[in-house]
C-alpha cells in the first residue's frame, strides 16, 4: 500500500490476495444492497408521490433499475465462487461494482438537485437530503475496503447535491451548502482512516495465516514429537508426529485438554504401564529430559523447556534405536569381538572393582594369564577362521572352570586373563592353573581338524604383587613369559626377581635399538672349507654386538629380542648391504652366506632386500648364499616358495640352516630350490659314544648328495672328526672351530693368506 496525503493505492498483482479480500468486502452484504435498493427507490418515489413530480418518477424508475442491477450483480458473483476466483476475475467484479455504486450515489444526488431546484417542498427537499446524507455516511464505512470508490461516490451524491443548494441562492442554503461539502470530505477521511485499519488487519492476517502455515508445515514434516502446553497446564499445540509416538488416535486427543488427561489416554490406550505413568509422575521436571519405556518396548525421550507465557513445550523422539546402537556400541568397546569375553578396557575397569573390594573386605585374589602355546603355528597353518574357532572354544572352556564372581577377559591375541575370587595362596593357584593347563591341553574338534594346543599359565596375587590393576597384570604377565621360557605347559607364580629381570630386558631393548641407530652392530666371518680343495670356499657373516661395558653380547640373546621388537628385519637389510660391500674385496672364488630370519620373510621383502644390496656392492648374485632355517618353510608356505624361487632365478644360492634340528622333513628339499644343506653341530657331539649318530650322519649326507645338494658340516672341532668326515666322501664342506673361529672382516685378509699357504705346503 502506498499512502500519498489522503490518497491510497493497492497493487493487486503484488498483494493479489488482499485485493480479492477488499472485493469480496464490497459483496458481503447482500442485505445492505437489497435493503439500499428498496429504500433508495421507496424514499424517492414518496417525494415523487407527494409531489407528483415526473422527474422524480423517472428519478425513482433509475433508482430502482440500476439497484436491482446491483443486487442481480452481487448474486451473481456469490454464485460464481466469491473469494476463490482466480486473480483476472475480480478486476471485473470490482468494476461492475464501482459502475452501479457510483451510478446509485449520482442518481440520489441528482433527486436531491431536483427537490432543490424545482420544488420547493420542505418536506421533499428533507427527506432528500437526509437519505442522500445518510447513504453517503454508510458507504464510508460499508465500502471502506475501496477508499477509491467511496471518493468517486461521495463526489457523484455531493456534487449534485451541493449544487441545488447554491442554486437556491439564499444565504442559508449557501451555508448548508459548504457544510454539507466539508460533511462529504470529511466522511471521505473516515473512509481512508478505515480502509487503512482493514488493510493493517488483512496484512496481519495474511503475516497470520502464512506463519501459522509454516508451524503447521514445520511440525508435520518433524521428525519429533511436539506438544505445547499452556500455563494452565492445557494442550494447545501437537503434531502428528506426537501422537503416532504416544500411540494416541486423533479421537483420543483434543485442543485444550488438560495434561493430567493426555497422560491417562496414554495409560487408557495402553502405551504406558502404570509403574512408567508413575515414574513419569514423579520425575517429570520442566528444563530436563526423561525416558520412558513403553509398553511395545520402545524408548521415547521427553525433553522438557519452559515457554514465555508461563507454559512449556515437550519434544517426544523414539531414541529406541539410538539405544540400541548405544548399548552395542558399548558392548563392543567393552568385549571382544572373537569371543564375546569381556576385553582390556573391561578387564582392568573390573579389575580396579576387584582391588577396592579387596581393600574393603581386606582379602586378597589371583589374577591368572593364560595363553595358548601353539596358536601361532595354528594360526598360520590353518588359517584365521580355524584359529578364531580355537579361541572361541578356549573361551568355552575357561569359562566353564570360573564361578560368578570371577571374571574372565580376551587380554590379546591368544592370551586371557581370569580374576579369582576364590584363589588366595599358592597352593591353590597351582591347583587351579594346573586344571586349565589340563583342560586347554585337551585336543581340539576345529573345521575338521584336531587340535592341540596346550598352554601356558602365569600367577600374580592381589594387594600382595600389586595395587593397581597396570601392575597386577604386568606382574601376571611375566609369570606367564618365565613359565612359557621354562618350556611351556606349565606356570608360574610372580617373584619379584622377575621384575627385575624385565626391567634388565627393557634395559637391553634400548640399548639394542641405540646399537643399531648408532651402528654399533659388528660382522664377523667363520670360513667353511671344501674338504676337497682344502680352499676356503665361503665365509658366513655372523652379527655381533660389542656391548658397551660388558663386551660381547651373544647373538642366541639379542637376535630373538629383535625379532620380539620387530627390529629383525632392519637388521637383516643392514646385514647383508655389509656383507655384500666387504665380499667385494675378497678373492673372487669365494662366496658370503647370510642368515636370513623368518621374520624377513613374513613381515619384509626379502627379494627387494637383497636386489638392494647386489646393487649397492656390486657383487655377483653368484657369490651370495642365502641361509634359512626350517621355521622359515613352516610358515606362509607359497609365499616363502615364491621367494626363494625368485632369489635363485637371480643365481643365488640357497641354504637349508641347521637341518636335523627340527622337523627335519626331506619334503623341504624337494619342495625347494636349495643348493646346499647344513647338517647341524648336534650330529657330531658324542659321536665317539654312539655309532647311531655316526649311521645318521652319513645317511643325511647320502640322501642330500643323492639329491644333487651339496652337504656342510657344522661344529667341526678336531682333526678326527675331519678325517671321519673326509673318510665318507659325501660331506663337501665342514665349519667349525677347527678350520677357524669367527672373526672381523680385517682380519680375514691374514685367514685366506695363512690358508692358502697352508694349501701350498700340503
Amino acid at each position: 500500500m502506498m499512502e500519498h496525503g489522503s490518497h491510497i493505492y493497492i497493487d493487486r498483482r503484488a498483494e493479489p490476495d488482499i485485493y480479492i479480500s477488499l472485493v469480496n468486502s464490497l459483496y458481503s452484504s447482500m442485505r445492505s444492497l437489497v435493503a439500499g435498493a428498496i429504500g433508495g427507490t421507496a424514499a424517492v418515489l414518496v417525494t415523487a408521490i407527494q409531489i407528483d413530480g415526473l422527474p422524480l418518477y423517472v428519478c425513482a424508475a433509475l433508482i430502482a433499475v440500476v439497484g436491482f442491477l446491483r443486487v442481480a450483480v452481487a448474486f451473481a458473483f456469490r454464485r460464481r465462487g466469491g473469494d476463490k476466483l482466480p486473480v483476472e476475475r475480480p478486476v471485473l467484479w470490482d468494476v461492475l461494482y464501482g459502475i452501479g455504486a457510483c451510478a446509485f450515489s449520482f442518481l440520489l444526488g441528482v433527486w436531491c438537485y431536483i427537490c432543490l431546484t424545482f420544488y420547493d417542498d420542505v418536506t421533499a427537499q428533507l427527506v432528500a437530503v437526509s437519505v442522500t446524507i445518510g447513504y453517503s455516511a454508510g458507504i464510508a464505512g460499508r465500502n471502506a475496503g475501496r477508499p477509491q470508490l467511496v471518493s468517486l461516490q461521495i463526489l457523484f451524491a455531493c456534487l449534485p447535491l451541493v449544487t441545488g443548494f447554491v442554486v437556491q441562492g439564499e444565504p442559508p442554503y449557501l451555508a448548508l451548502g459548504m457544510l454539507l461539502a466539508f460533511f462529504f470530505w470529511s466522511m471521505r477521511g473516515v473512509s481512508i482512516s478505515i480502509s487503512e485499519t482493514l488493510l493493517a488487519a488483512l496484512r496481519a492476517e495474511k503475516v497470520m495465516t502464512l506463519l501459522a502455515g509454516r508451524l503447521e508445515a514445520a511440525l508435520s514434516s518433524m521428525s519429533h514429537g511436539v506438544l505445547m502446553i499452556d500455563a494452565e497446564q492445557k494442550l494447545r499445540v501437537h503434531n502428528q508426529r506426537a501422537l503416532s509416538l504416544l500411540g494416541l488416535s486423533p479421537e483420543s486427543i483434543r485442543h485444550g485438554m488438560p495434561i493430567s488427561e493426555l497422560v491417562q489416554a496414554c495409560v487408557r490406550e495402553g502405551v504406558f504401564s502404570r509403574s512408567e505413568l508413575k515414574r513419569l509422575q514423579e520425575q517429570f521436571t520442566v528444563g530436563r529430559t526423561l525416558q520412558i519405556v513403553t509398553n511395545d518396548r520402545r524408548t521415547i525421550s521427553l525433553t522438557s523447556e519452559p515457554a514465555k507465557d508461563g507454559g512449556f513445550v515437550i519434544v517426544a523422539e523414539d531414541v529406541t534405536e539410538r539405544k540400541r546402537t548405544e548399548a552395542r556400541i558399548s558392548y563392543m568397546a567393552h568385549h571382544d569381538e572373537v569371543t564375546g569375553l569381556p576385553n582390556r578396557v573391561r578387564l582392568k575397569e573390573e579389575l580396579e572393582q576387584f582391588l577396592r573390594k579387596s581393600a574393603e573386605e581386606n582379602s586378597a585374589f589371583a589374577v591368572f594369564c593364560v595363553d595358548l602355546d601353539h596358536f601361532k603355528s595354528v594360526n598360520d597353518t590353518l588359517g584365521h577362521p580355524v584359529g578364531d574357532s580355537l579361541l572361541r572354544a578356549t573361551a568355552r572352556r575357561l569359562a566353564s572352570m570360573t564361578r560368578k564372581s570371577d571374571l574372565l577377559a580376551r587380554f590379546g591375541g591368544d592370551e586371557f586373563v581370569l580374576l579369582a575370587s576364590g584363589v588366595t595362596d599358592a597352593e591353590q593357584a597351582e591347583q587351579f592353573a594346573t586344571r586349565v593347563i589340563t583342560a586347554l591341553s585337551r585336543p581340539y574338534a576345529l573345521n575338521g581338524h584336531s587340535i592341540v594346543a596346550g598352554a601356558s599359565v602365569g600367577v600374580a596375587f592381589a594387594p600382595k604383587d600389586g595395587s593397581n590393576a597396570d601392575a597386577l597384570i604386568k606382574n601376571a604377565d611375566m609369570a606367564l613369559y618365565r613359565a612359557k621360557a621354562n618350556g611351556r605347559g606349565t606356570f608360574c607364580v610372580f617373584e619379584p626377581e622377575m621384575d627385575v629381570r624385565a626391567q634388565e630386558r627393557r634395559s637391553l631393548e634400548m640399548e639394542l635399538r641405540s646399537a643399531f641407530a648408532n651402528e654399533e652392530l659388528e660382522l664377523y666371518y667363520q670360513p667353511l672349507l671344501n674338504v676337497r680343495s682344502r680352499t676356503i670356499s665361503t665365509c658366513e657373516a655372523l652379527l655381533r654386538w660389542p656391548r658397551a661395558g660388558r663386551g660381547i653380547v651373544s647373538p642366541g640373546e639379542f637376535i630373538p629380542l629383535a625379532e620380539e621388537m620387530g627390529l629383525i628385519v632392519e637388521i637383516g637389510d643392514w646385514t647383508l648391504v655389509q656383507a655384500c660391500r666387504q665380499a667385494v674385496q675378497w678373492p673372487q672364488q669365494i662366496r658370503v652366506a647370510v642368515n636370513v630370519s623368518p621374520m624377513h620373510f613374513r613381515r619384509g621383502d626379502i627379494v627387494r632386500s637383497v636386489e638392494a644390496a647386489l646393487k649397492d656392492s656390486g657383487l655377483p648374485a653368484d657369490r651370495l648364499e642365502i641361509e634359512v632355517t626350517e621355521s622359515v618353510l613352516l610358515e606362509q608356505t607359497e609365499r616363502t616358495r615364491h621367494a626363494l624361487g625368485e632369489l635363485a632365478e637371480m643365481g643365488i644360492r640357497i641354504s637349508l640352516d641347521d637341518f636335523g634340528t627340527g622337523y627335519s622333513s626331506l619334503a623341504y628339499l624337494q619342495n625347494y630350490p636349495f643348493h646346499k644343506v647344513k647338517i647341524d653341530r648336534s650330529f657330531l657331539s658324542g659321536l665317539d659314544d654312539d655309532p647311531q649318530r655316526l649311521i645318521m650322519l652319513r645317511g643325511v649326507a647320502r640322501l642330500s648328495a643323492e639329491l644333487g645338494l651339496a652337504v656342510t658340516l657344522e661344529g667341526v672341532e678336531r682333526d678326527d672328526q675331519l678325517a671321519i668326515v673326509m673318510a665318507d666322501g659325501y660331506v663337501d664342506e665342514v665349519q667349525g672351530f677347527l678350520i677357524s673361529c669367527p672373526v672381523p672382516a680385517e682380519k680375514l685378509g691374514r685367514l685366506f693368506a695363512s690358508r692358502k699357504e697352508k694349501q701350498a705346503a700340503a
